[in-house]
């Protein structure tokens, strides 16, 4: 028969903290990216359009929609970019919200696009209502909103998707 030995736990103390010494530093490093701003993802021109101002960039989800922050959490949302563009007197507002990859993407067209939009030929999905166009190409979705359209437009935000 084989017998065992139990030592009070004060001796098992000193491996212990040993062991979250060792632990804790691996979960601090892993999770500093999470609070490090984003990068801004949006060119600074296309299509004859040029980047008017500073972007806005973050990574909270109720800045770019208060209302609908938990859907874009779930559909694993990373990050945003609002940037306004001109193109001679006419102004461009695009608000791109980057997924983790294409199906958050396509999760947050589906919630966003409205019954009456019509489909557009812009990136992999697209659809357009008035002078706003909404679109996801890869992890990006992005919603364009133009002071007014022209027969230029499509083309324009085929060059940005």
């Amino acid at each position: 028969m084989m017998k065992l030995s139990y030592q009070p736990l004060w001796a098992l103390l000193p491996r212990m903290l040993l062991a979250a010494l060792l632990v804790c530093p691996a979960f601090a490093t892993a999770a500093a990216p999470a609070n490090k701003p984003p990068a801004a993802f949006l060119p600074a021109s296309f299509g004859g359009w040029e980047l008017s101002g500073t972007p806005q960039l973050g990574n909270d989800p109720r800045k770019i929609d208060g209302a609908s922050s938990g859907v874009l959490a779930e559909d694993r949302f990373n990050g945003y970019e609002l940037a306004t563009y001109k193109h001679d007197d006419r102004t461009l507002t695009l608000k791109a919200a980057r997924f983790e990859d294409a199906a958050g993407a396509y999760a947050a067209f589906t919630f966003y696009r409205l019954p009456l939009m019509r489909a557009e030929d812009v990136g992999t999905l697209a659809a357009s209502l008035n002078d706003r166009v909404l679109f996801f190409s890869g992890n990006l979705l992005v919603d364009a909103q133009f002071d007014h359209v022209t027969a230029m437009s499509g083309a324009q935000l085929r060059e940005l998707a």
